[in-house]
């Protein structure tokens, strides 16, 4: 997820934001069954079941294509459980981490505001505390007598956690300046590391000392106590001989607790620094020692645990290999890790990493990498049936109604076909890796990051990337729509009467497109000119329209994503109403018009039988609008709880995007690298 900048992958409401530009249009096939259990439903989603009582089977979430995988804040155990992803490229998340010498395993799973505990035996994960104070952490540290340290870092204060109840309190604050590494000894204090000084906080009062160099004077002079400078102290970690070490990049600085006498230990000369051993950006790194005279160290992007000897300062690499990303289980250099955070030692003989949405493990006595809780992305671009294809970010989805699914695998710049009936996947057009706009036939064609997809009915699809391409289906034939301005991965959808539909995320408008003879109109909203308020034509007012679906009704419905409302607008006179959510008010409640909530909602779909669909994306569900009520349910999902988890409905979504009413009932959803169907 680093190769646009439109990607997903910083914290909400960055990645909600994103998804909810992609477009998609529906066909207008009938859903039924997608209400949740005890909710009606018509068609499979309804139909009478054999077992048990003879009663109805629930509907379901299954994975239809791809794989499942990466981030989310689901409990569970081993590969069940999710954590959040990566921050931007070089900075992990989750990041601190530490142990409790009692077999337990804690994690500042930073985006999503919590710290979560691992039993290291099972790998079973629950969440100990949540506060909006953990989406900021970025070190833990343990004291031994049942106390957690968080640093709190943008809030620039220490927090504490009672490990037994979860309760949390500040420790100490409004000395600090950006603490993140923290370090406890066993007299009772907490060390913590901020850029520029070491600072040395008494349990029991909460004083706060400076221990080593001067907080906002920044260098790389070894020295004692003020004397000292650091330039960015982060992760730290101590031994049993009382020393404190210290990443400070791009060295590994050692404090001696007694004396505040700083040395350095080691020069960490790696991807990303420059020749000159100079930082090109701030990164995520990880320390811990495993008091044998052994010190480790991960760097974000260098894909690589490293060993240093404390007495000699030699380092040596234990697992991974500099420039193989990956998460690939194995031993020593043959292992691969992805973006990796923070680290901690059991004292007996492990080393735990965050590696982006995954904990993994090393047997350090011989190399061998484990995942011990949560899932890696599973993406790529393979073509295949079922599981065995690989998508990589598919967003914008779309039904032919003749026996097809189209997908927009963003990343992979390509678009995919997917025979609905056996799930075998093959790609139409753009081939893997290489963008560009370039028309042409087949994989001789070029896309640049495609989202939207619409269709007219006759054997045509329109994509968004930063243009409006048409493909003709039986060819493969790519060619450019142009002089359509402002569309870059814009939502759209047809009306199979030869209009095309553009929602101007940044210009605040929904545009009207006659592909015949390539006339623009804007029929609704006015350019550049933001707001919520409902009216007629160039009156009404828009903030980042998101999704697009026609009803073939004369109806068009609007996910106005930064608004958390859902719109209509009749596309003969060009009024728009709100008929669900709040303008500028987001949340999660189902309810009847304006009395629900949303979360960033983006792409639409509509079943034909007066219902609407949401990928109520910064929630993680999908929502159900009764058209003529305004009535809305979650019938898939949990708001709170992102992570796919398969199975009985509501299941659980991690970041759903793209939406299409498929045959027989059911629902299919783009969600991370895969296509999971409702039915």
């Amino acid at each position: 997820m680093k190769h646009s900048t439109w990607i997903v992958g910083a914290a909400p409401p960055t990645a909600a934001k994103f998804n909810a530009i992609v477009g998609l249009v529906s066909l207008g096939i009938a859903l039924a069954g997608c209400g949740g259990p005890g909710q009606p439903g018509a068609g499979d989603g309804g139909r009478a079941g054999s077992g048990g009582a003879g009663g109805p089977i629930p509907p379901t979430l299954s994975l239809f294509a791809g794989g499942i995988g990466g981030p989310g804040n689901a409990d569970g155990t081993g590969a069940a459980a999710r954590f959040s992803g990566f921050q931007d490229s070089l900075t992990a998340s989750p990041q601190g981490l530490a142990t409790d010498g009692a077999g337990n395993l804690f994690v500042a799973d930073t985006r999503n505001g919590a710290i979560r505990k691992i039993v290291i035996a099972t790998g079973a994960v629950t969440t100990l505390a949540r506060t909006t104070g953990f989406d900021n952490a970025q070190g833990l540290a343990t004291d031994g007598a049942g106390n957690l340290f968080v640093a709190d870092t943008l809030n620039s204060i220490i927090l504490k956690v009672v490990i037994a109840t979860g309760a949390v309190t500040t420790l100490a604050g409004a000395t600090f300046f950006y603490p993140r590494g923290l370090a406890c000894d066993n007299a009772g204090n907490l060390f913590v590391a901020e850029p520029g000084a070491i600072r040395k906080v008494v349990i029991a009062t909460g004083s706060v000392t400076t221990l080593a160099g001067t907080p906002g004077v920044y260098g790389r002079e070894d020295g004692t106590g003020p004397a000292a400078t650091f330039n960015f102290a982060s992760a730290m970690a101590r031994d049993n001989a009382g020393n404190l070490f210290v990443a400070d990049s791009p060295a590994i600085r050692k404090v001696v607790i007694a004396t505040g006498v700083v040395t350095t230990l080691a020069e960490i000369l790696e991807y990303p620094y420059d020749a000159s051993g100079i930082s090109t950006s701030t990164l995520s790194v990880g320390l811990s020692s495993d008091g044998l005279g052994n010190l480790f160290v991960a760097v974000a992007a260098s894909h690589m645990i490293r060993k240093v000897v404390i007495a000699t300062g030699v380092v040596t690499t234990i697992a991974g290999s500099l420039g193989g990303s990956g998460t690939t289980d194995g031993t020593g250099t043959a292992a691969r890790f992805d973006i990796l955070g923070g680290l901690a030692n059991d004292g007996a003989g492990n080393l735990f990493v965050a590696d982006n949405t995954t904990i993994r493990k090393i047997v350090l006595a011989t190399g061998l990498v484990t995942t011990l809780a949560g899932s890696s992305r599973v993406l790529g671009s393979a073509d295949g049936t079922g599981t065995a294809a690989r998508f990589d970010w598919p967003t914008g989805l779309l039904n032919d109604g003749a026996g097809s699914l189209f997908v927009a695998d963003s990343r992979n710049h390509t678009i995919r076909q997917v025979d609905i009936s056996t799930g075998a996947v093959t790609t139409l057009v753009g081939t893997p890796g290489i963008p560009g706009l370039e028309d042409g036939t087949g994989a001789a064609a070029r896309l640049d990051f495609p989202v939207g997809l619409a269709s007219d009915g006759a054997g045509n699809l329109f994509v968004s990337d930063r243009k409006i391409r048409k493909v003709v289906v039986a060819t493969g034939d790519v060619t450019t729509i142009e002089g359509i301005p402002d569309v870059a991965r814009s939502a759209m959808a047809a009306d199979g009467a030869g209009n095309l539909f553009i929602a101007g995320w940044f210009n605040h408008t929904i545009r009207k497109v006659d592909v015949a003879t390539g006339l623009v109109t804007t029929i609704a909203g006015s350019p550049g000119v933001s707001g919520s308020t409902d009216g007629m034509g160039a009156a009404a007012r828009f903030n980042g329209p998101s999704g697009l679906a026609t009803d073939g009704a004369g109806n068009l419905f609007v996910a106005d994503g930064d608004n958390h409302t859902i719109r209509r607008v009749d596309v003969a006179t060009g009024l728009v109403t709100t008929i669900a959510g709040s303008p500028g008010v987001s949340g999660s409640a189902d309810g009847t018009g304006t009395t629900a909530r949303f979360y960033w909602p983006g792409l639409l779909a509509t079943d034909g039988a007066g219902n609407l669909f949401v990928a109520d994306t910064g929630n993680s569900t999908i929502r159900k609008i009764v058209v003529a009520t305004g009535v809305v349910t979650t019938p898939v999902g949990s708001p709170g709880h992102g992570g796919v988890a398969l199975g009985p409905l509501p299941a659980g979504l991690t970041n759903p995007v793209g939406l299409a009413v498929g045959p027989a009932g059911s629902l299919f959803i783009t969600d991370e690298n895969a296509i999971l169907q409702v039915r």
